[in-house]
């Protein structure tokens, strides 16, 4: 629904396009205007673009610890019905560059991962609060094995991975199909047709996914050069690049920086 202020010029309904007010004697453009229904705060104007206006490759800015960072769009809707819950059903970001470097942890499995932890307390915690409440919490597809069996399982759908900040999967980022490797996912918009050069941004960072051929298995990077390796070990120091999930309608000003 849209929302909007009308005021009355010559007996007619007119749409306020652009609301303006003062503060200490400057002028400043309304970014939201909120009314109260039944006791609860309505708001009744947005100001600003929508995400889901943007392309994929486009850039927005978010804070993170109050320095602004580029984020690419690197997807917009859900990627596939069948696969990811409905909760993906957004503007898929991620982080430009690397925003730390740190290992795996004890585990190879991302759900267990020092990452997946990290991602969803300390680093959620350095982005605005505007920001941090707006981020959808959504379910993505992810491995783990069978206790019973030792067989790697991968869930998806309504079973996936419940988190907000994530790492992105070997299959999100386009490469084919490959033994020892379980699906988690699909391509997502910014990775199809990418070459090595086109993902290589000079340091190596990880995914979330594992190869499954080596005793104990390995944990999939993006080496330095772009090209997918399977040397990534548990233990070792790599790259981690956030990427999260925005709903639609999020709005951002007229510089690209992201309001919430």
């Amino acid at each position: 629904m849209e929302k909007a202020i009308y005021n009355g010029v010559d007996n007619v309904a007119r749409k306020v396009k652009t609301p303006y007010i003062g503060v200490n004697n400057v002028t400043r453009k309304v970014k939201g205007a909120y009314i109260g229904i039944d006791n609860v705060a309505r708001q009744c104007l947005s100001g600003g673009t929508t995400i889901s206006e943007l392309s994929v490759g486009d850039s927005v800015y978010m804070n993170v610890n109050g320095v602004s960072k580029e984020f690419l769009v690197i997807h917009q809707g859900n990627p596939d019905s069948s696969i990811y819950d409905s909760s993906c059903d957004g503007t898929w970001l991620l982080l430009k560059g690397v925003y730390t470097t740190m290992a795996f942890g004890d585990s190879i499995f991302y759900y267990e991962s020092n990452i997946h932890s990290y991602l969803n307390n300390d680093f959620i915690n350095l982005l605005d609060e505007n920001i941090k409440n707006t981020i959808k919490q959504v379910k993505i597809p992810y491995t783990k094995r069978n206790l019973e069996t030792y067989a790697y399982e991968t869930f998806n759908g309504s079973n996936g991975l419940l988190t907000k900040v994530f790492l992105l999967s070997y299959t999100e980022l386009g490469f084919p199909n490959k033994e020892y490797t379980p699906i988690e996912g699909v391509s997502l918009g910014y990775f199809e047709n990418k070459s090595a050069t086109d993902i290589s941004i000079g340091a190596a960072w990880w995914l979330r996914s594992i190869y499954t051929q080596f005793t104990g298995g390995n944990i999939y990077i993006i080496a330095s050069n772009g090209k997918v390796s399977v040397d990534g070990y548990p233990s070792f120091p790599y790259g981690v690049r956030p990427a999260l999930i925005l709903p639609s309608d999020t709005l951002m000003d007229s510089n690209f920086n992201v309001i919430g």
